[in-house]
């Protein structure tokens, strides 16, 4: 067994938020083009990458003002009301987008790997897959995620290797339409696809060492956004811009039709299957245990068994409440996308513009 001191490495933060986002948004960002062209598509990419990035930054600096833990930071500067106000919103968005993985989870291997198997039972599984990986400690959620980023980024990027070399010239032209309200709300989507960023100032404090940290932070923003948009251009050049268009998993498509050469093995959709899943667990697992986490602290309680399992009934419920993969991705852009993200960010924009306030009262006083 390995010793739990509650503390993480910046470079087990940057493996935490590649190999829990990169499969979730390779299913995910095709949802958001929403009928606009190809060109318009990578721009909202683009820019969404770009305003994650920034918000990313505020939320590090708002977790190295926090000294032991963030919702301390927030009762500090904010107060009591207002922790347990931020304290639900949290709870409500991770429940959400977990909701969202789960159903996207039993898709994915219902229609490509269990075709025969009950629905409602790998729903069942998935959850207790989650509760049980949601008990490890936050040491061990980093150990973990070191494990899986080599899993899934290696084997991926290996595939995008041969898939590139598929790409034709005559597929490759894009088209570009002119700049609307639907390229900001494009951006403004991939930027919420990232919502568990959120989590990053919870992830400060407990560093061993500060040092590197914003790095490793922006490398695993730029990883998972950025090898999704190469695996998007490379899309377009096997399939065109109209195929890319009907698809409604294209990178999924892609890589499971990858040829490699030698015939050393055949079966390479399994092995992309099994690096997305992977990816999806990893969601899944510090989802959980950030859902947890979030109960214990509005219950002011300490780590609890039952709590884990409280929670997944909650996620449970909401899965089976959602009924399809569609309502599920509905709920998770709607509500999340559209109220709770955005809401949270203006919290953490006030709680840094008051603590940078505080922070100037006290070397004034202290003067």
């Amino acid at each position: 067994m390995f010793s739990e001191n509650h503390k993480i490495t910046a470079r087990q933060v940057q493996c935490i938020l590649v190999s829990s986002w990169i499969g979730k948004m390779c299913l995910l960002l095709p949802e958001f083009d929403d009928g606009t062209s190809v060109g318009n598509f990578l721009l909202c990419l683009f820019l969404g990458l770009a305003v994650t990035i920034v918000y990313a930054l505020l939320l590090y600096h708002l977790g190295l003002r926090a000294r032991y833990h963030f919702f301390d930071l927030i009762q500090e500067v904010m107060g009591t009301w207002m922790r347990r106000v931020i304290g639900v919103l949290y709870f409500l968005s991770l429940s959400i987008e977990l909701i969202y993985m789960v159903r996207l989870f039993a898709k994915i291997v219902n229609e490509y790997l269990l075709f025969d198997h009950s629905l409602e039972a790998l729903i069942v599984l998935i959850v207790l897959a989650g509760i049980y990986a949601s008990g490890a400690g936050l040491e061990e959620q980093g150990r973990m995620s070191e494990v899986l980023y080599l899993l899934i980024v290696i084997p991926l990027a290996f595939m995008s290797i041969f898939a590139a070399t598929e790409m034709t010239g005559e597929t490759m032209s894009v088209s570009h339409d002119p700049f609307s309200l639907s390229i900001v709300k494009g951006s403004f989507l991939i930027f919420t696809s990232f919502g568990s960023i959120s989590l990053i100032p919870f992830l400060v404090p407990p560093l061993k060492r500060k040092t590197g940290g914003r790095r490793r932070m922006t490398a695993g923003i730029l990883i998972a956004g950025g090898g999704v948009v190469l695996l998007y251009l490379i899309g377009i050049g096997v399939f065109g811009e109209e195929g890319i268009a009907a698809l409604p998993w294209p990178i999924l498509t892609l890589m499971t039709n990858v040829t490699i050469p030698g015939g050393f093995l055949q079966r390479w959709d399994v092995v992309f299957l099994a690096v997305l899943l992977m990816s999806l667990f990893a969601g899944m697992g510090i989802g959980m245990f950030a859902v947890r986490t979030m109960a214990e602290n509005l219950m002011e309680c300490g780590p609890k068994r039952w709590v884990c399992g409280a929670c997944g009934a909650i996620v449970l419920a909401g899965a089976f409440l959602c009924g399809t993969y569609e309502a599920a991705m509905r709920l998770s852009i709607v509500v999340n996308g559209c109220f709770l993200t955005p809401l949270l960010a203006v919290f953490m924009v006030v709680l840094a513009v008051l603590s940078s306030k505080k922070k100037v009262r006290v070397e004034q006083c202290e003067k």
